[in-house]
């Protein structure tokens, strides 16, 4: 009873919503623009109950060293059969899948997949449900981290140090880092699709979350990261402005990596690295904002060293942060479709790059507005992180 609860609260994760932000709005242009409203919903659950099946994998992962060398190995033979020989993973998935949009029945393989998966994780708990597993300490490293280069920029650079520290230290924000990479691959399921790929809304959508994954994950649980020490942290001579611009400045430095390491993109063109560069602009310039503004509706903390997918966190999930994803991915979109509509050709990028370009340039008065907005909830905020 104990281990199912804990399996279906697993449910609940905010990772595990994902897939109804990134594939559902996928899902409803298809239905308007194609009409294919019954096989476009096929393709949806098909990939939200693989999603929830890699869910629980890497749930056995990071709690099985053999698992976990036996899934690299994996991937190695599958990383090399996909290089050197004409077979392709990729493809034939592609394949699949599209297989599968045309027979509806076809989701009953995936929710038997799904039930085999959760049967593997029930007996692995299971096997491990007793006592003295949880008695034994393990000895913690310290990760000595001095960040000397930051000691140039004051107060500032107190906070940037901070930050660094918590990503390289705890076990969630390690978790963030590597979503964040996994959303530099986003492009590769718009990109190599005609059907994808001819369509601007789509190219534009796949684009932002390419070098806005960091950001948008991080971004939003601002100030939450600090929850646990929270309280001490606004009894230092440190002001809201300047905690809110080591933010910001992490965030922008987050965007300008992830468009370098998304530079494999200009195999497809330049047409669309140029796109890619365009959202990057803006997401440094509004969308970081905006992430920033939903922080400070955020009052829900964080567990630094307990790991998304143990489950024991589920109230990290926020309803306002749900609702805010709307505006987050909604502007940009709306911003570039006017645009393109009015005046066509490049106007839609460059309407992106110049509202992104615009906030860079008035990013002093944007923050010491969202400073205010911060210092107002701050009692709030302190009672909310004190009382959790």
């Amino acid at each position: 009873m104990i281990i199912n609860n804990l399996l279906f609260r697993s449910l609940l994760s905010p990772f595990n919503f994902i897939p109804w932000l990134l594939y559902f709005p996928v899902a409803v242009v298809r239905i308007i623009e194609e009409g294919m409203g019954l096989n476009s919903f096929v393709w949806f659950f098909q990939l939200l109950f693989f999603s929830l099946i890699l869910n629980f994998l890497i749930f056995l992962i990071n709690k099985n060293t053999k698992v976990l060398i036996t899934s690299l190995a994996l991937m190695a033979i599958g990383i090399g059969i996909e290089i050197y020989s004409e077979f392709s993973f990729y493809k034939n998935f592609a394949k699949a899948i599209y297989w599968a949009e045309q027979y509806p029945l076809s989701v009953l393989i995936a929710i038997f997949l799904l039930a085999i998966s959760y049967k593997a994780v029930y007996q692995f708990l299971k096997a491990r449900f007793y006592l003295d597993m949880g008695l034994a300490k393990k000895p913690e490293k310290m990760l000595r981290l001095g960040f000397s280069f930051l000691g140039g920029y004051g107060r500032l650079g107190v906070f940037l140090k901070n930050d660094l520290r918590l990503l390289l230290r705890n076990t969630r924000p390690k978790q963030i880092l590597l979503f964040s990479v996994m959303f530099l691959f986003y492009g590769l399921v718009f990109f190599t699709t005609e059907i994808y790929k001819e369509n601007s809304l789509l190219v534009i959508f796949a684009s932002l979350f390419i070098t806005a994954g960091f950001s948008m994950t991080y971004g939003q649980q601002v100030p939450a990261w600090d929850s646990e020490y929270f309280g001490f942290l606004m009894t230092q001579n440190l002001t809201y402005r300047e905690y809110l611009e080591s933010k910001w400045r992490l965030m922008a430095v987050s965007v300008f990596l992830s468009l370098i390491l998304s530079s494999f993109y200009l195999l497809f063109g330049w047409k669309i690295y140029l796109i890619i560069m365009t959202t990057a602009i803006y997401n440094i310039g509004v969308g970081s904002f905006v992430n920033l503004y939903s922080g400070a509706f955020n009052r829900v903390p964080i567990k630094l060293n307990v790991k998304a997918n143990t489950f024991s966190n589920t109230k990290a999930f926020s309803l306002t942060q749900l609702l805010f994803t709307i505006p987050k991915l909604g502007l940009p979109i709306f911003i570039f479709f006017i645009a393109d509509f009015i005046w066509g050709g490049k106007a839609g990028l460059f309407s992106l790059a110049f509202f992104g370009g615009l906030g860079i340039v008035f990013k002093h008065y944007i923050l010491n507005h969202l400073a205010k907005i911060y210092t107002l909830g701050k009692h709030k905020t302190i009672a909310a992180f004190t009382k959790n």
